[in-house]
């Protein structure tokens, strides 16, 4: 088996590959994708303003020993 590594951008779901690679037509190819995430904090972002909606609607607030709440709500599973 052999590897071939480029870089490349993707236009319109079409990967060229560099025409000075153009002798591996008709061959069965193995696709592996790899690029750099350029949204890495956008998870971290939802969760922050999911517990700041929690924070506001104060739902927590009865709740008088969280350990004790904890364990209660586990027996129920």
């Amino acid at each position: 088996m052999k590897t071939l590594e480029f870089s490349t951008k993707i236009k319109d779901g079409i990967i060229r590959i560099p025409d000075k690679h153009n002798n591996i037509d008709d061959n069965e190819v193995n696709v592996i994708l790899q690029w750099e995430d350029n949204n890495k904090n956008y998870q971290s972002r939802n969760i922050l303003s999911i517990l700041e909606v929690i924070q506001r609607k104060k739902i927590f607030v009865k709740i008088e020993n969280p350990s004790e709440w904890q364990r209660k709500i586990r027996n129920e599973w």
